[in-house]
């Protein structure tokens, strides 16, 4: 299928009309064939349209994408002619591109907004029952393939690649909303001898440290006693036995109870439940910590009725989980086997009243990617309920807290609860890994170090579904680096990848240097410590980070500056989609244009995300550029004639571009020429976001770069130019030739004729990382004849005052028109914003530039 193939498309409304016209009418009419068809619309046309309601970056496929020459043939495809049917019935058709498209983002969520494919998620039969609820009435949510534990780490190598592998499957109970793995591997082999440990992190350090405030702060006991299940070496225990509190402990790493102990806890080994004579009385038990256990056991209700059963009628308990938001999020890296659940607010419901306990209240906090902390106590209010009243939604909020009825209602509008959310997180898990496999592909083919930071059992998920059994990895990435000792010297399982301490990254001398966080949820940590290790032996070091944000970071080592180069181009949509909220101002863009087929579908496909509505001045083109406009723009581009006809004086025309402007007071408004393409990865959000911050008249001053290369290459149409042509001549644009982003100046600031000035008073500057490409001396030689033509619709009495000379000093003079692109092509120093290669080694401005263009691109072929 091509982008210019025409299709019919028939909505579902004019469909139910149409069928009860005909069962109105006697049977006779009931045998005929009629044709049936809303609109008719270029596939082109409609993923445009979407792309302007949505945001969404415009893809074409290679395979679908023609050679220049097949834009000038006939269309292609069928429409449908519904003439008759409309005659014989007195029927009209109402349905369009527009309502249709708006319907189903309204109606269907993520529809069309997920930026991603769609993969059918079917019900899981071959699985657990749900931890929580005991439910089998499941549904697939994403299959990571079969993976070594996540912990089995080996000091040989040969070993290390051998380790078992085990389904890895993501799943949700449709009963209790509660996700978790499809199978359970061997609790003794995976704890009895664990590797992790949560005093190796300064920044879990302080967090205990908040907690054990928080508790202790809460209780109003001065020296109380507390119970921390899956104590790990105690860390968290020693902060409660600062502040004098008697400490208690459970784990089933005897390597680590015995470094507990060392520090004066009393720890028992093994599971809980589990008896522990050594507790004080129920009465005197003033709190339980469970932090990052509860999703590590095969019976949740078991757990937390093990935790009731010590619990006095004061006795509080705090249960972490952590990356409380994975859903929502898409944090797939957190799906590992020792993690058999991943709770929901109305999970967390089923199991507090199963368990007869009573939840107090729900709060994130800012750590391991942020985590839910639950606060519970004995449910003393002798209620009486069946499982079959939790189906109910106003009686699960009847029976919450304040900040679980807020939990859960955001849960709803979040979609966590319907089996579509399954297909959304699935989509973007595979956006992230294929974004993330072609970014390390590009550092290792250009000869740098590629590595890893953090050994932690997320980043092993996140190795082994990037790597989707090819081989041991090495290929790709040559190192992980961690702090831990006990996994120093070892392998990460299933490959025979080295895990090195992180000052032997001091050795990496004489090439750059990308990492990937595995755990990026330590980033400001590790970024400091990476630093620290290679001042005065790099300049500078590049990272990948997953989450929550997909994107390459470049760090200055001496400064610690961190500056972003390009972030994930499909990055999820949030529900409802922010770009239709009604406080949100639009985005409008006036431009002109007079035989600019050439540039036109490239035009459409670059502009098409970023404006809610654009006009086209017309000077009476003769070429097929109208007809571009109408096949393949969305409908919200309108074609306007101009007040001159063919004549361009500039003068007449900035006050049309005002006059248009002045109808949207209130919006952002640009105004563009046709060989102008705007560069921004989300424009629109961006504006909603500053318009925060930017209360009333609000001016950015674009910058606009000169593009002249790469023509080597043969254009072919529908592929985004900027990612054909991508060479620009850097200082080639004087600095005064701007174009103007602004809102609610129309009153205050005007126009100089060519639009490159915006003089006026009042309004505030607004920083942005937009830019301008403007195709002078690119695509070549097919610009050649536009730059010969423009002057020949310019007034005399603009070319006596000089305006638009670059036009008409060169008309039909095909020698000064070569011997001026040669001029700029030795003049200027040419820089590639395709290329990451020398990423370091121009100027801020290019770095910028470059971060800005990848963001929208990603990268080129």
């Amino acid at each position: 299928m091509s982008p210019q193939d025409m299709r019919s498309f028939l909505t579902l409304d004019d469909l139910v009309r149409a069928f009860k016209v005909l069962l109105e009418v006697g049977q006779s009419q009931h045998y005929k064939i009629w044709n049936l068809s809303s609109f008719s619309a270029s596939v082109l046309k409609v993923a445009a349209t979407i792309s302007s309601i949505t945001g969404a970056t415009l893809h074409i496929p290679d395979e679908a994408i023609p050679q220049l020459k097949t834009l000038k043939n006939k269309t292609r495809g069928f429409t449908l002619n519904t003439q008759s049917f409309q005659a014989h019935f007195n029927f009209s058709f109402v349905g369009n591109l527009m309502s249709a498209l708006e319907a189903f983002d309204n109606n269907v969520p993520d529809s069309i907004t997920p930026k991603g494919p769609h993969v059918h998620c079917p019900d899981a039969f071959n699985t657990i029952a749900c931890p929580v609820c005991g439910s089998k009435n499941h549904q697939v949510v994403l299959d990571l393939g079969s993976q070594p534990l996540a912990n089995d780490f080996n000091s040989d190598p040969s070993t290390s690649y051998a380790s078992e592998r085990f389904p890895l499957k993501l799943v949700r109970c449709k009963t209790c909303n509660h996700y978790h793995l499809t199978n359970t591997a061997d609790r003794d082999g995976l704890f009895n001898k664990y590797l992790y440990q949560s005093g190796t992190s300064s920044t879990l350090s302080d967090y205990f440290e908040w907690l054990a405030w928080k508790v202790i702060n809460s209780s109003n006991v001065e020296k109380g006693a507390v119970l921390d299940i899956a104590c790990n070496d105690g860390s968290q225990l020693d902060h409660f036995k600062a502040h004098g509190w008697k400490t208690f402990g459970v784990d089933p790493a005897a390597n680590l109870v015995a470094l507990a102990r060392a520090n004066g806890h009393t720890v028992k080994t093994g599971f809980w439940p589990l008896k522990f004579p050594e507790l004080p009385k129920r009465e005197s038990l003033t709190a339980i910590t469970a932090q990052n256990v509860l999703a590590h056991v095969p019976d949740v209700v078991a757990f937390l009725k093990g935790c009731a059963r010590v619990m006095g009628p004061k006795t509080q308990l705090y249960v972490q989980t952590s990356q409380c938001n994975m859903h929502q999020l898409a944090q797939f890296d957190t799906v590992y086997h020792e993690h058999i659940s991943f709770f929901t607010g109305h999970s967390f419901l089923y199991a507090s009243i199963l368990s007869g306990l009573q939840i107090t209240a729900f709060e994130t906090t800012p750590i391991h990617g942020e985590s839910c902390l639950i606060t519970m106590q004995l449910d003393r209010s002798n209620r009486k309920i069946k499982i079959q009243d939790l189906s109910d939604k106003d009686r699960l909020l009847l029976l919450s807290t304040d900040s679980l009825k807020a939990r859960l209602l955001k849960e709803e509008a979040d979609g966590l609860t319907s089996n579509f959310f399954a297909e959304q997180f699935s989509a973007r898990a595979l956006s992230v890994k294929e974004w993330i496999w072609t970014e390390l592909k590009l550092f290792k083919s250009a000869g740098w170090h590629v590595g890893a930071y953090g050994a932690a059992a997320k980043g092993m998920v996140l190795l082994h579904y990037i790597l989707d059994g090819q081989g041991d990895g090495n290929s790709l990435i040559d190192f992980v680096l961690d702090d831990a000792v006990l996994k120093q010297g070892t392998f990460c399982p299933g490959t025979k990848i080295p895990v090195l301490p992180t000052n032997s990254i001091k050795s990496l001398k004489t090439r750059p240097i990308a990492l990937l966080v595995f755990a990026w949820n330590f980033f400001d940590e590790i970024s400091q410590k990476v630093r620290e290790e290679l001042h005065g032996r790099h300049q500078q070091v590049t990272f990948v980070i997953p989450f929550p944000s997909t994107k390459v970071i470049c760090m200055d080592i001496n400064t610690g500056a961190l500056t972003v180069l390009r972030q994930i181009p499909y990055s999820p949509t949030k529900v409802p989609n922010p770009l239709q909220k009604s406080a949100r101002k639009k985005a409008v863009m006036v431009t002109h244009q007079r035989n600019e087929e050439l540039l036109m579908p490239y035009f459409i496909i670059q502009h098409a995300p970023m404006f809610d509505y654009v006009f086209l001045i017309d000077f009476e083109s003769t070429d097929k550029s109208l007809e571009i406009i109408d096949r393949f723009a969305p409908p919200s581009w309108q074609v306007v004639p101009s007040m001159q006809g063919k004549v361009f004086d500039a003068e007449i025309t900035d006050q049309q571009v005002e006059a248009i402007e002045k109808k949207f007071p209130s919006d952002w408004v640009i105004a563009l020429t046709t060989t102008e393409f705007l560069v921004q990865p989300d424009l629109r959000n961006m504006l909603f976001n500053l318009e925060k911050k930017h209360e009333g008249p609000t001016i950015a001053q674009i910058p606009i770069i000169t593009m002249v290369g790469n023509d080597s290459s043969e254009l072919t149409c529908y592929k985004p130019l900027p990612q054909q042509r991508h060479q620009y001549a850097i200082g080639a644009n004087p600095d005064e030739l701007w174009r103007y982003l602004h809102k609610e100046t129309s009153e205050i600031y005007k126009y100089l004729p060519g639009r490159h000035q915006y003089e006026g008073r009042g309004a505030q500057m607004m920083n942005h990382d937009a830019f301008i490409m403007k195709w002078a001396w690119t695509p070549w030689p097919e610009v050649r004849d536009r730059k010969m033509k423009v002057g020949e619709t310019i007034p005399s009495s603009d070319v006596l005052s000089k305006r638009g000379f670059q036009h008409t000093s060169r008309l039909n003079n095909l020698t000064a028109v070569k011997e001026e692109r040669q001029m700029i092509l030795h003049k200027f120093q040419l820089a590639d914003l395709c290329s990451t290669a020398n990423i370091n080694h121009h100027n801020r401005q290019h770095l910028t530039l470059q971060r800005t263009f990848h963001g929208v691109f990603g990268h080129c072929p």
